[in-house]
């Protein structure tokens, strides 16, 4: 058995595993390299703060409901079961959080692509479709897909390209193998329900399964869930329609169980929105206020080829597609109803295009398969597809290696204070500059409120802004320069204090009013009179790490204690003692 699906599938797994290969590559080598010392090459989008997430579940909290700061027991804002799932592979392989996160861009992208593959095989029941449309959902819908001038870069043997997105912790790596798995069972599932001849475990059994896997999607990532949960809806509509009353019971029990698993998710929201930092933390997670249409091009593509030119002996996956971007079109438009827009880049990067390539990848070989009758050639024709989406992402990661390396390289000088940090016999509140916050809450137990997803969790009041001033102090702007120095960092405010609200409220960081700036100005006159210590111990600072190399702060008259100095680089203060 296993041999002949070796066989019969061999050139997925091939593909698969190639696709590991590209993700894990670029990190897997800075390893092998001379200039490693422990700190490992980073560079995907948030992938420092999905980092800290799963080594907030090395330290005890599995729920990480507030992972840089000190006080843990309050509901949680982003759901963690993802970031569970992979503390626990690594914590039983041995591996610490990085390491973990290192070996899954092997992994998780690998069986992401099989699972895509099985979909696609099971929609068009042609290896040829499956193979062509599993890769261009995950090579080719990065890149090629929205900047065809890819083409011309790889003509020249580079990429403008920033990396391979599948190499992305969690999200996409993780929600995207749940999505194309539940998808695929989906089909079968619900396929089966058209004979009546099947016993009560398959009828009934099954579909509470599909429905505890798609609930499971909302601990994992929100926009997932809320697709699949539409999806649902959509194919029960359908059901109905056609009478086809056997497929509408199976969906309606999945359906059932999938609300009934999220009952604990809504608890937890309920207590959640009675926090003072609600508000605030969910407005820098990108939920604004709004009520415009949101149209997308891929959307379009997925919507209007099944819909006008999709083969007539394809009806089935005409259907799952149309019902897709349906749902997908609804889900991007749903706050012409409840008002509060969700990001649509989630559903565009994550979903949309995956599927689109899909779609384009079954129609391509439809496609072929009518208008070109040697077999040869059609085959000559899908290798060469499938080559230059390998190739460009071939290049996209070797473009990313040659950006972020001589950042991992000066991260490394980092080695020794985390040592000092960890020998501790406790947590503590550590306060570095930006980028060594970056890492801090990576490689040690302790917490780090000057980490810029800080704002993503529940804040005393008024505590980004204080960390700003904070900031201000310790770079020694004076009360009279401080307007003329937030007008001149006015996006750099922005993204600090209120995440992406003002970039998704108006277009863009810059349209922060002035009147904000104005105000933190005129709070600096007397936040400025403060000293050091009486700041640190404000903002529950513990512990103050100076970089010598990269900061200038002033210190000498801060009324500090100098506890300790490591590799004679970082110099740790503590407030004095009153």
């Amino acid at each position: 058995m296993a041999m002949t699906l070796i066989r019969r599938h061999g050139t997925a797994l091939i593909l698969a595993f190639l696709i590991g290969i590209i993700c894990i590559a670029p990190y897997a080598y800075f390893t092998f390299t001379a200039n490693y010392a422990g700190i490992a090459l980073t560079g995907q989008d948030a992938e420092e703060h999905y980092i800290a997430r799963i080594q907030e579940v090395y330290d005890g909290y599995p729920a990480t409901a507030n992972v840089f700061f000190s006080h843990k027991d309050v509901p949680y804002m982003i759901p963690a079961l993802g970031e569970d799932m992979v503390a626990v592979a690594g914590k039983i392989s041995g591996m610490t959080s990085v390491d973990i996160d290192t070996a899954t861009k092997f992994f998780l992208p690998a069986l992401a692509f099989l699972l895509l593959y099985g979909l696609g095989l099971s929609l068009s029941r042609s290896r040829s479709a499956a193979l062509l449309g599993a890769c261009l959902g995950i090579l080719a819908s990065p890149t090629l897909m929205s900047a065809p001038h890819e083409l011309v870069n790889l003509l020249h043997g580079t990429s403008s390209a920033d990396g391979f997105y599948w190499a992305r912790p969690i999200n996409p790596e993780l929600s995207g193998a749940f999505l194309f798995g539940i998808l695929w069972f989906m089909l079968h599932v619900f396929e089966m329900n058209k004979d009546t001849k099947y016993g009560t475990l398959r009828r009934f059994v099954a579909p509470v399964v599909v429905g505890l896997l798609t609930g499971m999607t909302l601990y994992i990532s929100i926009y997932i869930f809320l697709f699949l949960g539409m999806f649902l809806l959509l194919l029960l509509t359908q059901a109905l329609w056609y009478r086809r009353f056997g497929i509408a019971h199976g969906i309606f029990v999945a359906g059932i169980v999938g609300i009934l698993s999220a009952i604990p998710f809504l608890i937890n929201y309920i207590h959640a929105r009675a926090l003072p930092g609600f508000a605030a933390a969910s407005i820098a997670q990108g939920a604004v206020p709004s009520h415009v249409p949101v149209l997308g091009l891929w959307i379009g593509v997925l919507l209007l080829i099944p819909l006008f030119l999709w083969p007539r002996h394809l009806p089935e996956v005409r259907s799952f597609f149309i019902l897709c971007a349906v749902s997908l079109l609804i889900l991007l438009n749903q706050q012409l109803l409840t008002g509060t827009f969700l990001h649509p880049t989630h559903f565009h990067w994550y979903i949309t295009k995956p599927l689109a390539g899909l779609m384009l990848g079954i129609f391509a070989v439809f496609l072929a398969e009518r208008f070109i009758a040697s077999y040869a050639v059609r085959v000559f024709l899908y290798a060469l597809v499938i080559a230059l989406c390998l190739v460009q992402n071939i290049f996209a990661q070797i473009h990313f290696y040659h950006i972020h390396t001589p950042d991992a390289i000066a991260a490394q000088a980092y080695a020794p204070l985390f040592t000092k940090l960890n020998s501790e016999p406790q947590a503590q509140t550590v306060f570095a500059n930006r980028t060594l916050s970056l890492s801090i809450p990576m490689y040690t137990h302790d917490d780090a409120p000057n980490n810029f997803y800080a704002m993503f969790y529940y804040l005393p009041a008024s505590y980004l802004e204080k960390r700003l001033l904070f900031e201000y102090r310790l770079r020694g702007v004076t009360p009279d320069q401080a307007l003329s120095t937030m007008e001149s960092e006015r996006i750099d405010i922005s993204q600090r204090l209120f995440g992406t609200y003002w970039r998704e409220a108006n277009g863009s960081y810059e349209s922060l009013p002035d009147s904000i700036l104005v105000s933190l100005a005129q709070h600096y006159q007397t936040y400025a009179r403060n000293s050091i210590s009486d700041d640190m111990r404000d903002l529950g600072i513990q512990v103050l790490v100076k970089d010598n190399t990269a900061d200038t702060w002033d210190l000498t008259e801060a009324g500090l204690t100098r506890a300790t100095t490591v590799s004679d680089r970082f110099e740790l203060f503590v407030p004095d003692q009153k």
